[in-house]
């Protein structure tokens, strides 16, 4: 019990609490900043500091609370319990009263009916000043303290009328002064240990006769007030965690999008395609196979480059600017040159000798371009078969169009709830199931309610409406997806990028949900399109499934 009391009394939990938060938080920031370049975010590191403060004040309400609590079940016994005191005639008590007075006996009954439907409470008494100004105890029953029925134990017994109470307590000093009171620190007699409400006896002129004391165990006081402490730092302590991992992982995806972006920076169009289309794919062993082979045929291609570059560093046309500088030096008298003149004579073998290196220059660098026309070939085919690889990993199964459309609504319902987004839903009745990727469309699904969702919630729309539409087009052969908002709008220029692989109207967005989502529309051989009159004026975004082509690629499947 006294650990209890002086970790309540000095906050010891709420203090090793924000010790080990702040601890942590400076241990993970560093980390952070030694692996990923960043420390956790501005915003993560506000909430975490204002948590370390209700790490000292959630603790402190939520004990008080049930301090205050526990108070008020014991001051709401004693002073109903006086009154019957009274009226029973406890004023008439007196030292010389025999143990087997009617009365006496009444309010010993009374007192042990009280304890009964009372079992949160140990012990009701009454006392009085003693003539040499100490204190007695006059009704005290016998109390079966640790509730095994039998009353076995000297400090169980009934105490006799006026025995002397040594260790009088302030409060208890206050009540028969004629002041009711509650003394929330524990004392300790031969009965146990005690947190206790005292309130004044009076007789029928209402003068203060004595005094009826109330007693709960200090130890299981302490212990709810700690309990109700330690669930307010458990709480906070779910909360602390959940915003620290939060920020971790918000500063390794950053760190990790920063990487790959830079990455892709770097690589070559023709490596970024081939990334990109086993990144849809999904197959990592397909991509890594892909990635080697180009590595091998781009090996040769550089070193056809550099064997060009080579020639053409070494080739003879210089020689021939200086022959023809010459000649024109010489043309007055061309003929005397070529005839008399010693360098004039070495013209026709010059010539001869350069015609022959140009030929072989040509022919060497001809032959190292159709090696790069062969290399680029090959890479042409690689990039071919892995695209066919992931068009094969396309799956169609009987789905009704309308529960997809509602599934990938769940996902984003929440959020539209808390946004106050008025969702209108205008599906053609009677639509049956059909063949279809119900992954893929409910991929594209999601992320087109999502974006309509944030396209509401700008400050200019002053009511928020999105609106899904599911229908048969194009004479019952295919099923058409609509998604359409009354936000922000799309400009002209924007919506004709749209769907460029990392292009967004959004702030903080990365541009690849659009891209992907008619990527994948593609590979089901339907369209994804959007429409919007300008800004302001709400989009529309429509998803074509074509069913003939879907059941037929169902039926090639199932051969």
């Amino acid at each position: 019990m006294l650990i209890l009391e002086q970790v309540i009394a000095y906050r010891i939990d709420s203090i090793v609490f924000c010790a080990a938060l702040t601890l942590a938080v400076i241990a993970v920031s560093r980390s952070l900043r030694k692996r990923h370049g960043a420390g956790l975010p501005p915003s993560s590191s506000l909430l975490l500091g204002i948590l370390i403060v209700a790490g000292f004040i959630m603790p402190e309400v939520a004990g008080e609370r049930e301090r205050a609590r526990l108070q008020k079940m014991l001051d709401g016994i004693a002073p109903t319990y006086a009154q019957e005191l009274e009226l029973l005639g406890h004023s008439r008590l007196t030292l010389d009263t025999p143990a087997d007075d009617p009365d006496y006996l009444k309010m010993i009954e009374s007192q042990k009916r009280w304890l009964a439907v009372n079992p949160n409470v140990c012990d009701i008494y009454t006392y009085r000043k003693s003539p040499d100004g100490g204190i007695m105890l006059m009704v005290d029953s016998e109390t079966d303290y640790d509730r095994n029925g039998v009353i076995d134990e000297d400090r169980e017994a009934r105490t006799d009328l006026g025995e002397i109470y040594p260790d009088a307590t302030e409060a208890m000093l206050l009540a028969l002064d004629g002041k009711a009171n509650f003394d929330p620190v524990p004392y300790t007699d031969r009965w146990g240990t005690w947190v206790s409400a005292s309130v004044p006896l009076r007789d029928s002129s209402g003068q203060v006769e004595g005094a009826v004391g109330v007693d709960f165990n200090a130890s299981t006081w302490l212990a709810a007030i700690a309990g109700n402490r330690g669930a307010a730092l458990s709480l906070v302590v779910i909360v602390g965690t959940t915003l620290l991992s939060t920020g971790v992982v918000v500063v390794v995806t950053k760190s990790e999008l920063a990487k790959r972006e830079a990455l892709e920076n770097e690589r070559s169009k023709l490596q970024d395609q081939l990334l990109l289309a086993s990144r849809k794919a999904g197959q990592a062993e397909i991509a890594t196979d892909v990635l080697h082979n180009v590595g091998n045929v781009l090996n040769s291609v550089n070193v056809s480059a550099r064997m060009i570059n080579d020639c053409v560093r070494a080739s003879r046309l210089p020689s021939l600017g200086k022959l023809a500088g010459l000649i024109e030096q010489e043309k007055a008298r061309l003929g005397e040159f070529v005839t008399s003149d010693s360098r004039g004579r070495c013209l026709p073998e010059f010539l001869s000798q350069l015609h022959a290196k140009l030929n072989e220059d040509q022919s060497a660098i001809q032959k190292e371009v159709d090696q790069l026309v062969v290399g680029i070939e090959h890479i042409k085919e690689v990039v071919r078969m892995q695209q066919s690889s992931a068009s094969a990993s396309t799956m169609y199964l009987p789905t009704e169009p309308t529960a997809v459309v509602e599934d990938a609504l769940k996902m984003n319902l929440v959020s539209m709830e808390r946004h106050q987004v008025h969702l209108h839903r205008e599906y053609e009745p009677g639509l049956s199931a059909v063949p279809m990727d119900k992954h893929k469309i409910l991929q594209i699904l999601v992320n087109l309610i999502s974006n309509a969702k944030k396209a509401t919630c700008h400050p200019d729309v002053a009511e928020r409406h999105v609106t899904l539409r599911v229908r048969r087009v194009n004479r019952g052969d295919a099923i058409e997806f609509e998604v359409q908002d009354n936000g922000v709008g799309i400009a002209p220029d924007a919506l004709a990028k749209l769907f460029r692989h990392g292009y967004t109207t959004f702030e903080g967005g990365h541009g690849f949900g659009l891209h992907s989502g008619a990527n994948a529309a593609g590979e089901m051989r339907g369209s994804l399109t959007a429409r919007s009159d300008g800004p302001g004026t709400g989009a529309t975004f429509t998803l074509t499934i074509p069913v003939q082509q879907t059941q037929g690629a169902a039926r090639k499947e199932a051969a």
